[in-house]
């Protein structure tokens, strides 16, 4: 496949085509090859020159843009997710260059949507019980001071690992089992997924600050 080249006459240079933005918006008039009449470079000069000859150029464009983006939604954010994923790098670049802006823009979202946002986390608290579990468990092990993290995937993990069996007694999980530390955090244990293990509520609870060789020992003896 040959490489194409275009003409920007504002510089009067033959650039690459991928040096020409899409022209999808009907800002400036497209040619047939749907790109822009100028390179970017070029067309980046050209604007900041009509922002300075007519101070409402700026705003009508703004409008214009905000026009396409409601036209459809849903087309306008799948291609924003599909050049972000293509372009990460630029991403955190613009994210740490206007960081404040964000933090802030962010806050007021909030405040002003503050039921929705609520509304939101109840659904998803609601439809994601497993990763609520995982949260809350990670969140007390590491105010105890535990080493290490895991998420719903470790725990989904360990399900697989121990075919849904609860680790001391065999009997088959429910809804509420326990994730146990088989080394209690209280006497040294890590968050890591080598110490963790499923149990059941009553094994659990039985182990107490046990360590899990000192808990087989004891049903063993008893």
């Amino acid at each position: 496949m040959s490489t194409r080249y275009k003409f920007c006459p504002r510089c009067r240079g033959t650039k690459l085509f991928s040096e020409f933005a899409p022209c999808s918006r009907g800002l400036v008039r497209p040619g047939l090859d749907k790109r822009r009449s100028y390179c970017r470079v070029c067309m980046r000069e050209w604007q900041r020159e009509k922002w300075r000859q007519d101070p409402g150029y700026r705003q009508r464009a703004i409008e214009a843009q905000r026009a396409w983006y409601y036209k459809d939604v849903e087309h306008s954010r799948a291609l924003a997710r599909d050049w972000a994923d293509r372009n990460p790098e630029k991403v955190r670049a613009r994210y740490w260059k206007r960081k404040e802006y964000y933090h802030q823009y962010g806050h007021a979202h909030y405040i002003k949507n503050k039921d929705r946002y609520r509304e939101w986390t109840r659904s998803w608290r609601a439809a994601h019980p497993e990763s609520i579990r995982a949260l809350t468990r990670a969140s007390r092990a590491r105010r105890k001071g535990a080493s290490g993290k895991f998420n719903v995937v470790t725990i989904q993990r360990l399900w697989w690992f121990q075919k849904g069996l609860c680790q001391y007694c065999n009997v088959q999980l429910k809804s509420g089992y326990h994730v146990d530390h088989m080394i209690p955090i209280t006497r040294g244990g890590t968050n890591l997924p080598q110490n963790l293990c499923l149990a059941c509520a009553s094994c659990n609870s039985s182990k107490n600050t046990r360590t899990a060789e000192e808990f087989y020992a004891l049903r063993r003896t008893g």
